[in-house]
């Protein structure tokens, strides 16, 4: 029996949702092939033939999670926005995506795996931070042209601000220490950092 294009693309969509709430759960050690299969019908094959098996299903979580939840930063609509609401819009972004359950989790799954998968932090990497760190780079080289900034190396700014931003919280999330910050509490911290960030970079 020949199986369709949509068929085979919704039963891999399935095993990766089933499979990333169990990696999520209990690590890449706690969970089997089987244990997907069981809570994702289908049969071990699927598996196989859609990733190559556990690993190469892990790095294709990984990559798909990492786009899932840090694409948005990097498609973030900033280009035609004065530096002080730009510089907002993507702080909040910011912190909503990366101080995230979901996120933290994941980053949580490639540290805790980056020994037996040094290739999964390239793949984290390159798949969410770097395209925002990127996107944000070129805005601010933007605005430096335009004369709404004072002229800066723009990849050492872009690493000042998105400092400002994460600040500790990032790591007091990974170690489980407080919980994702509101929404009000992400505006106060996103404020404070773009207002700093101005005083040195902006003009009056």
């Amino acid at each position: 029996m020949k199986i369709s294009a949509g068929y085979a693309k919704r039963k891999q969509r399935t095993i990766l949702n089933v499979a990333t709430d169990l990696f999520i759960e209990r690590g890449y050690d706690g969970v089997s092939v089987d244990a997907i299969v069981k809570k994702a019908g289908g049969s071990k094959s699927n598996i196989y033939n859609y990733f190559g098996g556990k690993e190469g299903l892990f790095r294709a979580i990984v990559e798909d999670l990492s786009q899932q939840i840090l694409s948005p930063l990097a498609d973030a609509e900033i280009d035609s926005l004065p530096p002080q609401q730009a510089l907002n819009v993507i702080g909040k972004q910011v912190l909503s995506v990366v101080l995230s359950d979901r996120a933290i989790s994941l980053l949580r799954i490639v540290i805790g795996e980056s020994q037996k998968f040094p290739e999964l932090g390239n793949m984290f990497f390159t798949s969410g931070p770097k395209p925002c760190y990127e996107r944000l780079t070129r805005y601010l080289e933007k605005q430096q042209n335009l004369g709404k900034i004072k002229p800066c190396n723009s990849q050492q700014a872009t690493t000042q601000l998105i400092g400002m931003f994460l600040g500790f919280y990032q790591l007091q999330r990974l170690l489980g220490i407080i919980d994702a910050p509101s929404q009000e509490e992400i505006t106060n911290i996103v404020d404070d950092a773009v207002n700093t960030f101005l005083e040195v970079y902006g003009i009056s």
